[in-house]
């Protein structure tokens, strides 16, 4: 009876995370000081999604005193791989502005929810690279259920034509999700005090911490699907 109540929980498990569904999809949004551009994953209204692929975002264009050009990139499931043990999102941006106004700034923020863990607590990381010229300050933080767990500023060198590169990696942050399904949210924000340049890609990733009782239900989830799968095949030999 026991190892049939851990069969039975183990197994419920792995459907509750496999059969998840996600009610808001992913948006990209940009804004500066008067606007607001908000891209919706595989939409074409108000605004052109130009990536076909689900859980991608491409947006091609300016805002305000951005330049028309940019492009900014986000990426999260099902385009990247999240599993029960992991959760990650990425976004790509390039920003210039053209105008020499003071303290032009442009915030651009990726959004996804539906992510599960099992456990449902974990550690985060997240990672920074790219480059930025005179005059251009990146801030970069990432939310967990509207949280804030961790942020990086860099400040900007060099000319706009050959911008000064940075990088940055955190340690791992401790985190216990708010719900059993959580939302992630990227954020950059580029602030140029002149006719500047930013651009560079950012990493969000929340890993599971193992419980070794939870492991042990989905091992024995696991191992019983497989017995059942492997005598279905048997009795339609």
């Amino acid at each position: 009876m026991k190892k049939l109540s851990a069969l039975l929980a183990g197994t419920a498990l792995m459907l509750a995370f496999s059969t998840s569904s996600y009610a808001i999809p992913m948006t990209l949004a940009l804004t500066d000081a008067t606007n607001t551009v908000t891209v919706t994953d595989g939409e074409s209204t108000p605004y052109l999604d130009s990536n076909p692929v689900a859980g991608a975002i491409t947006y091609a264009g300016g805002n305000g005193v951005w330049e028309p050009y940019d492009v900014q990139t986000g990426l999260s499931k099902p385009a990247l791989q999240n599993t029960h043990t992991l959760a990650q999102m990425q976004l790509n941006f390039s920003a210039t502005s053209t105008s020499s106004n003071k303290n032009q700034t442009l915030k651009i923020t990726l959004t996804d929810d539906g992510f599960k863990l099992i456990p449902s607590k974990g550690t985060a990381t997240f990672s920074i690279s790219g480059s930025a010229s005179s005059g251009s300050t990146v801030l970069y933080q990432i939310y967990l259920d509207g949280i804030l767990l961790g942020s990086k500023t860099f400040n900007g060198s060099g000319a706009i034509t050959a911008p000064g590169s940075f990088s940055f990696t955190s340690a791992k942050i401790p985190v216990t999700p708010l719900s059993s399904s959580f939302d992630l949210e990227e954020v950059i924000t580029i602030t140029n005090s002149k006719a500047a340049t930013a651009s560079g890609n950012a990493y969000l990733n929340v890993s599971a911490v193992p419980e070794p009782g939870t492991m042990m239900l989905l091992g024995v989830g696991m191992f019983g699907m497989a017995i059942y799968g492997k005598r279905r095949m048997n009795k339609e030999a």
